[in-house]
């Protein structure tokens, strides 16, 4: 944070979870935004997009949660978030970002890196230019949207392509919604409780909020692609509110849980009962 102050590089905070992203020109974001249908997720997604790329030339595959990656390096990140019934699902396409500076602001967590056998951000990305030095953010535009369309050919009639006007008075009051100080920092409620975990499913981060030992706030973060498990997980932990704070909450967990979860509760669990 220091060196982005004294830089003058912006923070913007965004709804969803996960890590920060480094944006420049050289990184290309996209959003879908869609219904939430359980069971289904955003699995149509990942598809539209390593189409638009294979049309480039560009050998993709889909690498753990929420990766893009070309042999061993990354491409694309996502993150994603439910509210209600819709999901909302966004990432980075790295095309020509500086790495340098990538590198220089972000510092993800150890637990992040370790699981991935590395010791720093840059030695696992990888620009879309360095394996083709020609390609260009309108390529990488059109062939998304001639794959989006093939995807929803059979779908809907059009598809209206509108630029949004960065000066319309509705994308200014969310940008400086998203950008103001209250914002960013004051929407933090203060924990006193802060687990972080690497589990078979993804990375949990688990904050509860503790008065007289009595659970009266929890928010829960992750990276992992299984949103029908941690939207439940979220809707168990609801169950928890002014029980309190001691081992038996590992046994109301399961008590609130649902059969088909079974596997990822009980491996959340086990975690749970070691760090209370």
């Amino acid at each position: 944070m220091d060196l982005m102050h004294l830089d003058k590089v912006p923070l913007i905070r965004r709804v969803t979870g996960g890590g920060a992203c480094y944006v420049d020109k050289g990184n290309r974001l996209f959003s879908f935004i869609q219904p939430f249908i359980p069971n289904q997720g955003f699995k149509d997604n990942y598809p539209i997009l390593t189409r638009a790329l294979t049309s480039l030339g560009f050998n993709v595959t889909i690498s753990g949660r929420n990766d893009l990656i070309i042999g061993d390096k990354k491409i694309s990140g996502s993150a994603f978030t439910v509210t209600g019934n819709v999901l909302k699902h966004h990432g980075t396409l790295l095309i020509n970002v500086d790495k340098h500076l990538l590198t220089k602001y972000l510092t993800p967590t150890k637990l992040k890196l370790k699981s991935k056998g590395i010791n720093s951000v840059e030695s696992r990305i990888v620009n879309l230019t360095d394996i083709n030095p020609s390609i260009s953010i309108n390529d990488i535009d059109n062939a998304l949207v001639n794959s989006f369309k093939e995807y929803l050919s059979s779908a809907i009639d059009k598809i209206i392509v509108d630029p949004h006007d960065i000066t319309s008075p509705s994308f200014s009051k969310l940008y400086n919604k998203f950008i103001s100080h209250d914002y960013i920092y004051n929407h933090n409620p203060e924990f006193t409780h802060k687990l972080e975990h690497k589990f078979s499913f993804g990375l949990v981060e688990l904050f509860l909020f503790c008065n007289k030992n009595k659970i009266i706030d929890y928010q829960i973060y992750s990276d992992s692609l299984d949103l029908d498990f941690i939207t439940h997980l979220k809707y168990c932990f609801s169950k928890l509110i002014g029980l309190e704070y001691n081992l038996n909450l590992p046994l109301e967990l399961q008590k609130s849980s649902l059969d088909q979860y079974h596997h990822q509760m009980n491996e959340f669990c086990e975690w749970l009962a070691i760090n209370l």
